[in-house]
């Protein structure tokens, strides 16, 4: 792509993170962020393609590539004018029949080449039987859970107003991501960031948070990048007692099922002290709040079991710890470790190496087809252990991602059904789990 500006802009914290990894692991495709489709009947490409390009046009990110030099990384956008796409078909000469192909497993796993535009891709595979797999790979350096929710949104609206031509347009009033980076890096100097970054040096200041989950495999010597997801499903009775129980502790469903996570990797460990990773969405500033891009900041969160005498001490101590966390949450991670006494590593996070999320997979609503999103396996592994839910159809559905280089997929099997069976203990009887 010859026509990028050429004057740098700087990248934000997140992104410093994701380019570091991508220099260490070229290969590694924990950081992409697939979804896949299947569509009852064939969309026409002209309009998906036209609709990507009108997205395209409206956010800067979606032109961004990571160019560096002796100064380090910086932000460049493709020229708005020529920032187009097209959209590959690759026709399969056989009905689908539910089978994810090596060609899709192969499209949602290549690498990006970051200063190389664009950073996203595009494809559509059509079968015989007229039944096609979208496929969208996002690099994470340039989207975030509430991006995917932008382009989500904007891609039904846009497909169906160029099918139709009917529907307001959405509204574009908030900030560009360019816009973001430069802040950030001027708001890291200020008090306010000082403030919060004085908080979390008095929580994890002068300690040692090496691994500690029994693994079936050694430690590899430079990181666990390779991983599999292995889903789960908590039914309608589980799910709605889960509900229940965080209604009466006046607590959303999330921090119920961290608490259940939280307590599964406090018996694996061992360990009074628990780290898990959870992400947050930095976006705070209302200016930011519908720019798309990557903001999501990973912080530690912590439960010192040594506390706590039940599961109701628990969920009261994981409120107090998420809502400070909320309140700094602004603190980049990797500036946060920068200014830490802890020690680092190649094979591990230098502070936690479990994480938990909420994600439900991205949504589309097209005129003239039916189409759902599939399960999709990313073949790579953020941390050790990685558990992502979300809700749908009044049940509790996820996944564990786990490193394949540590574990057996036979211990992650075990691993879900005691995180269930906790779960359901935790909501049924709290006072009668001790610690």
């Amino acid at each position: 792509m010859n026509s990028v500006r050429l004057d740098k802009i700087p990248i934000s914290k997140i992104q410093e993170q994701f380019y570091v990894l991508n220099i260490l692991y070229p290969e590694h495709t924990s950081y992409h962020i697939p979804s896949l489709f299947k569509i009852a009947g064939i969309p026409s490409v002209e309009i998906l393609e036209k609709s990507i390009n009108t997205i395209i046009s409206r956010h800067d990110s979606l032109r961004a590539v990571i160019n560096s030099d002796t100064e380090g990384a910086s932000n460049s956008y493709v020229d708005i004018k020529v920032a187009q796409i097209q959209i590959e078909e690759i026709f399969i000469t056989e009905p689908y029949q539910g089978q994810q192909l090596t060609v899709i497993e192969d499209e949602l796993k290549k690498p990006f080449e970051l200063d190389k535009w664009p950073l996203f891709r595009v494809k559509l595979f059509v079968f015989e039987n007229e039944i096609s797999l979208l496929t969208i790979v996002f690099h994470h350096i340039i989207v975030d859970l509430h991006s995917k929710r932008i382009f989500a949104k904007e891609l039904s609206f846009f497909y169906n107003y160029y099918s139709k031509g009917t529907g307001e347009r959405p509204k574009l009033n908030s900030m560009p991501y360019s816009s973001y980076a430069e802040w950030e890096n001027e708001w890291l100097e200020s008090s306010e960031a000082n403030s919060m970054l004085t908080y979390w040096k008095s929580q994890f200041s002068d300690r040692n948070y090496r691994p500690n989950l029994p693994t079936d495999f050694d430690r590899p010597a430079m990181g666990c990048n390779k991983g599999k997801r292995k889903f789960f499903f908590m039914g309608g009775e589980l799910s709605s007692l889960i509900d229940c129980f965080a209604r009466e502790q006046s607590l959303n469903t999330f921090t119920i099922l961290l608490a259940a996570y939280i307590t599964l990797i406090h018996k694996l460990s061992g360990k009074e002290l628990v780290v898990v990773g959870v992400p947050l969405s930095n976006r705070r500033k209302v200016e930011y709040k519908d720019t798309f891009g990557a903001f999501v900041n990973i912080l530690p969160i912590h439960i010192n079991f040594s506390d706590l005498n039940n599961g109701i001490d628990l969920v009261k101590q994981l409120r107090r710890v998420l809502l400070l966390a909320h309140r700094n949450q602004e603190i980049p991670f990797a500036h946060m470790v920068q200014n830490l006494n802890l020690q680092n590593s190649f094979s591990y996070n230098s502070i936690f190496q479990v994480g938990f999320t909420s994600e439900p997979p991205m949504k589309l609503d097209l005129e003239g087809v039916e189409i759902r999103p599939l399960e999709v396996e990313r073949m790579g592994s953020q941390l050790d252990l990685f558990c992502t839910f979300w809700q749908e159809n009044e049940a509790v559905k996820g996944y564990m991602e786990y490193a394949t280089d540590l574990f057996k997929e036979s211990t992650i099997d075990k691993w879900i059904k005691e995180y269930q069976d906790i779960c359901k203990e935790l909501v049924l009887y709290p006072l009668k789990i001790q610690f």
